[in-house]
């Protein structure tokens, strides 16, 4: 049987409907696995993918519906994962999890103190939630002073799966996490309910209809699964993945998205959208040619391969941007790869505008910069690429 073949224009029309740049639909948190829950990403990638969306939004899906909570899984990141999918995303990673253990041992703590010390935790979070220093605090004095063990015993309770990040306290910007026992927050969640090779299956499963069409590298990258660990995943799938070809190169996709992808015009999307550090659909894939030229590569992305803030403009990525506080007025750095006409600096400014009244700014600044390379840079240049860029006033707003 013939593979179909598809333009790379016509892919990223369709990954622009699929990751929900199309603002077609409002259901991201449910629909779309791998969005990074390291604040403000998390906040920035709903915005960008929702007319809609309001920062209470995604506090309304993971705090008061319970409907996900922030997980670290895929190459020890930490992302939002849907409930349903917990048991499968748990399963499936768990072999990548650090474990603090060894690092307690190392201290002089035994494994028995630490079982000890876990079980106090537990009992201080019984039916709520506390930070890690008002759980430190709310411990025995002789368990207190464990010194610098104590770090290790709330991860370690995490990667067990005992314990939760169950609420974030200080706003959009910070990642100060409430901790709760699992067995309180989702009393329905099961984290053994399948077997690690079925967790591999159904994170695949997610993966490609989430991101697809995706190479199998492009999945073992971002799952972080040893080689022979994707194969078997995909194999599992094999009644449901259907193969295709993208610029001659064989990819996957869930065989029920094909008919969405076949009515996708072989050309561009259009829209300008704002994508934060560590965006999900810019950690996608190992093969980042589909929406970035060659030689804006180590503009892009670091040599650890994590993603700064894009522009992404009619499906491909553009630009770069940046944001800083002043005072109270939210400041946005801008860099384009290239020229572009009015109409794009007319939605790049509502863009803006947007994030800043989502964020609550009364007051907004559009600067446009040159671009910077990540590459010979601080190691975390990616993370802020144009805060030290001069930049040349585009737009201002007054309070």
């Amino acid at each position: 049987m013939r593979v179909e073949s598809f333009p790379i224009e016509q892919v990223n029309h369709y990954l622009w409907r699929r990751q929900g740049f199309a603002w077609e639909a409002q259901s991201v948190w449910a629909s779309l696995i791998g969005i990074y829950a390291t604040s403000p990403t998390g906040y920035l990638s709903g915005l960008a993918r929702d007319a809609q969306f309001r920062w209470a939004d995604l506090d309304e899906w993971t705090v008061n519906q319970r409907q996900a909570v922030r997980l670290r899984a895929m190459r020890y990141s930490n992302f939002i994962i849907p409930v349903q999918l917990l048991p499968a995303v748990y399963q499936a990673t768990k072999s990548q999890l650090s474990h603090p253990l060894k690092q307690m041992l190392k201290l002089g703590v035994s494994e028995g103190q630490y079982r000890e010390l876990a079980a106090d935790i537990e009992s201080i979070l019984e039916t709520g939630t506390l930070t890690a220093s008002e759980i430190k605090a709310a411990l025995p004095p002789a368990l207190a002073n464990f010194g610098e063990a104590l770090n290790y015993v709330i991860p370690q309770m995490c990667a067990e799966g005992t314990l939760v990040r169950a609420k974030t306290r200080g706003g959009w910007k910070s990642d100060l996490y409430e901790y709760a026992r699992l067995a309180w927050w989702l009393p329905d969640i099961n984290l053994n309910a399948m077997t690690p090779a079925d967790g591999r299956a159904a994170l695949a499963r997610a993966y490609f209809d989430s991101y697809g069409p995706a190479t199998l590298e492009d999945f073992r990258w971002w799952s972080g699964l040893s080689k022979g660990e994707s194969q078997q995943a995909v194999a599992a799938l094999s009644d449901e993945l259907v193969s295709l070809e993208v610029a001659g190169i064989e990819h996957w996709l869930l065989a029920a998205r094909m008919g969405d992808l076949r009515v996708c015009p072989a050309e561009a999307p259009q829209g300008v959208r704002l994508l934060p550090v560590w965006d999900a659909y810019l950690m996608a894939y190992k093969d980042r040619r589909r929406y970035l030229a060659d030689e804006h590569f180590d503009r892009v992305y670091a040599k650890t391969g994590d993603a700064t803030s894009t522009v992404l403009i009619n499906g491909v990525v553009a630009g770069v941007w940046d944001f800083q506080e002043q005072k109270k007025t939210l400041m946005v750095k801008v860099a384009l790869f290239t020229e572009v006409g009015p109409l794009v600096w007319m939605a790049l400014r509502e863009q803006v505008v947007r994030l800043a009244e989502a964020a609550g700014y009364p007051s907004v600044e559009l600067l446009r910069c040159e671009p910077v390379s990540l590459k010979g840079g601080a190691q975390n240049l990616f993370k802020a690429p144009l805060k030290n860029a001069p930049g040349a006033t585009i737009f201002k707003t007054l309070e």
